[in-house]
């Protein structure tokens, strides 16, 4: 962490056996400070709000901040910017640690294709993740039953489509197109 003007470390002076507290807070991205223990430790003696004084009682005395990994929100959107599902990840984890919905979403006429926005590392803010989403397209396979040839036609969801010219066979007036359901 750094104080306000920059440094990592601040010396307080004070008398033999009165108390001192932290005059400043320092920040650390990411962290928040729980407060301050003993040099080489991790045991709090001295909170981060100055409410707690430890009496000097031995020249020299140090202190080292303790931190405390924040987390973010990781927000996974829906193609209509709807939350799809959301996670709370601390600070700094790398991306292939973040975690994922268990489903991906759906979109009528579209097929899901991965998440977009995923940082490398989690900052230390929220995150929107949005879907892409590409358009499905469907191929069109015509039997003439023995009528002239239709080429297959690729066709894209929702886009419209003109529909061949009627195949011929001999012998045979063309009625209408039928899917293979019978419809």
């Amino acid at each position: 962490g750094k104080f306000a003007d920059g440094s990592a470390t601040k010396t307080v002076s004070t008398a033999f056996g009165t108390g001192v507290n932290p005059q400043e807070i320092p920040t650390k991205e990411g962290y928040a400070l729980e407060g301050w223990a003993y040099e080489g430790t991790t045991d709090i003696v001295v909170s981060p709000d100055a409410a707690t004084t430890v009496n000097m009682v031995v020249d020299g005395l140090k202190f080292d901040a303790v931190w405390k990994v924040q987390k973010y929100s990781l927000s996974y959107r829906n193609y209509n910017n709807t939350e799809f599902e959301t996670f709370e990840v601390e600070y700094g984890t790398p991306a292939a640690q973040m975690p994922v919905p268990a489903t991906n979403p759906v979109r009528t006429g579209y097929y899901f294709n991965g998440w977009v926005g995923t940082p490398e590392t989690m900052p230390a803010a929220q995150v929107r993740i949005t879907p892409d989403f590409q358009l499905e397209t469907y191929t069109f396979k015509f039997n003439t039953d023995g009528g002239t040839e239709i080429a297959d036609a690729t066709v894209t969801y929702n886009q419209k489509y003109t529909a061949p010219a009627n195949p011929t066979k001999t012998g045979y007036h063309f009625l209408y197109w039928m899917d293979t359901e019978g419809n």
